[in-house]
């Protein structure tokens, strides 16, 4: 079993990231707060998926290792189809989408300066 504090730190971290942001971005007008939410929300929603299929991948047998491999190429091909999509047919600030996506990143960075750290020894 894998130490999950550190995902969780990251997770909760790009949630309210993401909640912060939304609000200042509403004061910039409707495409910037349509942007910056879709893109957080795809961000933290792949974040999820990954965490979750990531686990599943660890803790999987051999026999089903090769499709959850397919289950990531899957999320991976929607996942630039849904920012394909929300580029060019939403209303979105191309900035604030490019923003929003970037709230895990920022999240991941804070947790490796400040977040709990992860457990010696892979326990």
């Amino acid at each position: 079993m894998m130490d999950t504090r550190f995902l969780r730190w990251i997770t909760l971290t790009a949630t309210g990231l993401s909640l912060i942001g939304l609000i200042i971005s509403a004061l910039m007008g409707l495409q910037v707060a349509l942007g910056f939410g879709l893109g957080a929300a795809l961000a933290v929603g792949n974040l999820w998926l990954l965490s979750r299929l990531g686990a599943r991948l660890l803790e999987g047998d051999a026999r089903s290792k090769g499709r959850l491999v397919g289950l990531f190429m899957l999320k991976f091909t929607l996942f630039i189809g849904i920012i394909f999509g929300v580029t060019l047919g939403l209303p979105t600030h191309p900035l604030a989408l490019m923003a929003g996506l970037s709230v895990v990143l920022l999240a991941i960075l804070l947790g490796a300066l400040i977040g709990p750290s992860p457990a010696r020894g892979g326990a």
